[in-house]
């Protein structure tokens, strides 16, 4: 029960929220995102994305760097302001946990799924995983009112948006209500502001919401306390006497929760002239009475370096605005350091004046000016009085606010490995793209298996609904199927065998009645199969006619007999045949003679695999189609009438609300000829239409690229996993994709599990590494030499440590071999992580304590999470 305070402590109560409040330099923030402040001051803020500036080649950052100039001069006028700020604020840790972390789910792949937790725990630990940067541009007008004031604001923001996706970023206008979430953020770190706007009451203040307990600015002249976090202002009060845009750059890259705003508030044409021109003509003034006066006292009238420099940077500076079209902006820069302590905060701040240091400039404490600092750091566009230095807008543009990229989706994400700039992690949701279906391309043994592998598996285990499909050409997925069987110990992961040995049969003919389209989209479909049969995935125009018509002619049947309620079957390839045989014997047409003979090998020979009623059991929700064993003649049409099986699937599982992923390798074999390809497009259609997720997975991209078709389709995915690359494909992914020179640079060298992500229009670099020591890592791997490493280590350890004298607690009334194998496996191999140490191999005077693991990783504990 809360206690009822007295009337002094309500009035002092008041009195506390009435000064924190005040120490907020702003009357009201609006719900559109206008903040009004004193003296007819208005502020609107521009959050922008970031853009992969640092892999940009040396020409294009150039061009960034004049784009970005010119948006500063064509932004300030005499009447504006503009504030960069950068906003390195904490994420919410428990939220972002949460979103990570997978629950368990007792279906026997739990400890697959604490392997993928700690190994996101791990990588949350790196980069800036903790750190999120909100980049916000601030526009600050005078005007008479707010109505004006918006109109202003609202020109402002239109022009920004448009100069800024001329750069690669896009920009949208912040909210009242996001523009208190950034002030809440820097407030409290890490924490969610909860508030509306039809929260507020009569009289009520936004501040109210985000407004902290206590501030203190009397503790310290220095720092100043806000709750029980120790805050700092600092401001750039001596400048290098050159600035690169390392000095920025450097300055964003600090991993710490820091506040970056440079205010620029530009001189109006015609004072700018005769600003400088006052500084140089003080300076001459004073040159000459130095001069004077050294005469006077004996000496040769020379003038002090440092006068004479600051002379010369004052006369350059006037020939940049006269003759080199820059203009002249009234500049201050601050960097606000928020720490859990005051060891902390010291800790930070040395590492910011560290970075300016290291390239001539300094940063120093706003001693006694903490509170006014404050609000200058904040992006509400109010910079500080009497602070900061005369510059030009070249100086201002290298202080340019892009580094790279980030991809980070938030909700359901799938982890995609690292961004090798700024080592954060790579958070993508396929599903959240417009158009999901994407490729993974990449030379032999860079790991495109290891990236569907690892995809699918997330998506396994994250979301209990999704069904998952791999078709096989080369045997490589088989083995991921038959070891999660192993591991969960139920036969719940489906391995299709197609071959000419099985007694599986695929029907091409099924159809979904519920599609009120299936007739036309069945006739069209029977046209690629029987292409594929007998004419080399082509069939003249009078093939296609009689094909289509003796099709017709078999649903006729097949439909009138459902319509009279009599018992049919679904019709077969053998049923086609005959009907084909019949019509060429009562017309005697060759055509048709010739079909049918044509087909006798697949009714009737040795491939009718697609001759007879599906006998294909669909039930699992994991199924590997395994058409290695098939001979090229057959393989690709295989390919067609899996996926032709699979689209009933997909639209299934729209209907009910549950994704369907398909991954389908060597998917170059289906653009060998135009029916594969236009049936691999359309399948490509329905996947999109109803939710589908395809990938495409090859090796040959130059060859795939030679048609147009799967160009098409390649350029309008938007996503696509670039692993190591030849020159050849290289340079036809550059041009596909318009990759920088650097980016296509880092193909050519890239590493195993290393090379560039395309999710939407934002392309980055990634790297990729998964823990040895994992049994993911082990179902994953697919290289000869670390299968048989893993293979030896295993046997290294069985040997070292499980011997019944050492280990009489696993042993009861059975023996070991009587126990479950993966159980007791798991128990031996999880004690020889912890004592091979100590434990000797037979006959060997080292231990085996080296060898990797292939097992669950110790040292986690799910219930922490």
């Amino acid at each position: 029960m809360n206690k009822k305070l007295t009337r002094k402590e309500k009035k002092n109560e008041v009195v506390r929220i009435r000064s924190v409040q005040n120490a907020f330099k702003y009357n009201q923030m609006l719900k559109n995102g206008v903040c009004v402040m004193d003296d007819d001051l208005y502020s609107m803020s521009i959050l922008f994305s970031d853009t992969n500036f640092s892999m940009a080649p040396e020409e294009t950052k150039i061009n960034i760097f004049t784009r970005y100039m010119e948006i500063l001069n064509s932004l300030s006028t005499d009447k504006a302001g503009i504030s960069l700020t950068i906003n390195n604020r904490l994420v919410n840790e428990e939220q972002f946990r949460k979103k990570m972390i997978i629950p368990l789910a007792s279906d026997g792949l739990d400890d697959l799924r604490m392997e993928l937790n700690q190994q996101r725990l791990d990588d949350l630990s790196k980069g800036h995983n903790k750190i999120v940067a909100e980049k916000i541009m601030t526009v600050t007008v005078n005007a008479d009112n707010v109505v004006e004031a918006k109109r202003d604001l609202d020109k402002a923001a239109y022009d920004l948006e448009g100069s800024f996706q001329s750069l690669g970023s896009e920009c949208s206008v912040m909210s009242g209500k996001e523009r208190l979430e950034t002030l809440y953020s820097v407030i409290k770190p890490g924490k969610h502001l909860d508030f509306e706007y039809e929260y507020l009451g009569p009289g009520d203040s936004t501040k109210d919401f985000i407004c902290p307990y206590a501030m203190d600015f009397g503790e310290s002249p220095q720092y100043f306390r806000m709750d029980d976090r120790y805050c700092q202002v600092l401001y750039l009060s001596s400048w290098a006497t050159e600035m690169t845009e390392s000095f920025f750059e450097s300055l964003m890259a600090l991993e710490h929760n820091l506040m970056i705003t440079l205010h620029m508030s530009v001189v109006p044409r015609g004072q700018d002239v005769s600003h400088i021109q006052y500084i140089i003509d003080d300076m001459r003034a004073n040159r000459s009475k130095m001069i004077r006066r050294d005469r006077r006292q004996g000496g040769d009238g020379d003038v002090p370096d440092q006068i004479e420099f600051e002379y010369q940077q004052a006369m350059e500076l006037l020939k940049d605005v006269q003759e080199r079209n820059q203009r002249l902006f009234h500049v201050q820069l601050l960097v606000m350091i928020n720490a859990s302590s005051k060891d902390e905060m010291d800790f930070v701040s040395k590492d910011v004046q560290s970075v300016a240091s290291k390239r001539g400039f300094q940063f120093l404490p706003m001693s006694y000016e903490q509170e006014e600092a404050f609000n200058a750091v904040l992006p509400i566009g109010r910079p500080k009085d009497k602070l900061g230095r005369t510059t030009v807008s070249k100086v201002c543009s290298v202080m340019i606010p892009f580094t790279t990229k980030e991809i980070r989706a938030n909700e359901s994400p799938i982890y995609y490995g690292s961004n090798p700039i700024s080592r954060n992690m790579i958070l993508a949701n396929r599903r959240e793209l417009a158009n999901p279906s994407g490729w993974i391309l990449g030379k032999p043994g860079f790991g495109k298996s290891w990236s569907a592998k690892e995809e699918s598996m997330a998506v396994l285990l994250q979301n209990p609904n999704a069904d998952i499909f791999f078709i096989d050409p080369q045997g490589e997925y088989r083995h991921l199927a038959e070891e999660l069987n192993k591991i969960s110990m139920r036969e719940k992961f489906t391995v299709l065998k197609v071959d000419m040995m099985s007694n599986l049969h695929f029907n091409p003919f099924e159809v979904d009645l519920s599609d009120p389209e299936w007739l036309k989209r069945k006739s069209e479909f029977l046209l690629f199969v029987i292409a594929e049969m007998i004419g080399q995935g082509e069939l003249s125009a009078t093939q296609k006619s009689l094909v289509d018509r003796i099709v017709h002619k078999v649903y006729q049947e097949y439909t009138m007999a459902l319509e009279s309620g009599h018992e049919t079957r679904v019709p077969t390839l053998k049923d086609f045949y005959n009907k084909m045989n019949e019509y060429a014997e009562e017309t005697m047409n060759p055509v048709a003679a010739d079909i049918a003979e044509s087909l006798w090998i697949f009714v009737n020979g040795s491939i009718d695999l697609f001759a007879h009623e599906s006998n294909v059991d669909m039930s699992s929700r994991f199924i590997v189609f395994d058409i290695s064993e098939l001979g090229d003649s057959i393989r690709t049409l295989a390919m067609k009438v899996i996926l032709e099986t699979l689209e009933q699937r997909v639209r299934e599982n729209h209907l009910s609300g549950k994704p369907t992923y398909v991954y389908i390798d060597e998917i170059y074999l289906l653009h060998k000829d135009a029916y594969s390809e236009n049936f691999l497009n359309e399948f490509w259609k329905w996947c999109r239409k109803f939710g589908g997720v395809v990938t495409g997975i090859t090796q040959n991209v130059s060859e795939l690229l030679e048609s147009t078709q799967a160009t098409s389709m390649l350029s309008n995915s938007e996503f696509c996993i670039m692993l190591a690359q030849g020159h050849d494909d290289v340079q036809k992914l550059q041009i596909l994709f318009n990759l920088s020179d650097e980016q296509a640079r880092s193909l050519l060298s890239a590493g195993k599990g290393s090379g560039l992500i395309k999710y939407g229009t934002t392309i980055i670099p990634f790297k990729n590494s998964f823990p040895k020591d994992t049994r993911l890592y082990e179902i994953w791997n697919t290289d000869p030499r670390e299968q048989k490493r893993i293979t030896e280590a295993k046997k290294a350890i069985r040997k070292a440590v499980i011997k019944p004298d050492d280990h009489p607690h696993h042993y009861d009334s059975e023996s070991p071999k009587e126990k479950t194998s993966s159980k007791i496996a798991t128990e031996y191999v999880k004690e020889a992580v912890i004592k091979a140490p100590t434990k000797k191999a037979e006959g060997s005077a080292d231990p085996v304590v080296k060898a990797p693991v292939s097992v669950v990783r110790t040292g986690y504990d799910p219930n922490e999470y």
